[in-house]
């Protein structure tokens, strides 16, 4: 999973880098950006080790880890955050589709030169 994470990181990269949208051009783009970036901090610090706790558990214990206080928290937090991670990728990707927002708003040389000189 982490490698396909990392994998999703450096595509985003390049097609942000390549094509029109930018990196921080459209507000959609950069929500797209947070949200996905979460998302792999979130699965690789605590998804993932929650998952590895309750598959050692149940390794080693069988179906005595159900009353292990232990895997019934990483469990559950497997269950949950599996969750959490659908719902958030549902919402990814209809941003990608819908691209919501519009273009942020940009200064254009005129504007900054004017700026520069109220500020004088």
């Amino acid at each position: 999973m982490i490698p396909s994470a990392i994998g999703s990181v450096v595509t985003a990269t390049f097609l942000c880098w390549g094509t029109n949208y930018g990196f921080t051009k459209f507000y959609w783009v950069i929500t797209k950006w947070v949200l996905t970036t979460g998302l792999i901090v979130f699965g690789t610090f605590w998804l993932f080790p929650w998952g590895n706790t309750a598959e050692k558990l149940s390794g080693q214990q069988g179906l005595q880890a159900l009353g292990n206080p232990i895997y019934g928290f990483d469990a559950r937090g497997v269950l949950l955050g599996t969750l959490i991670q659908v719902i958030f990728l549902v919402v990814i990707i209809g941003i990608s589709v819908l691209k919501p927002w519009g273009k942020r708003a940009t200064k254009t040389k005129s504007q900054a030169s004017s700026n520069k000189s109220l500020a004088s």
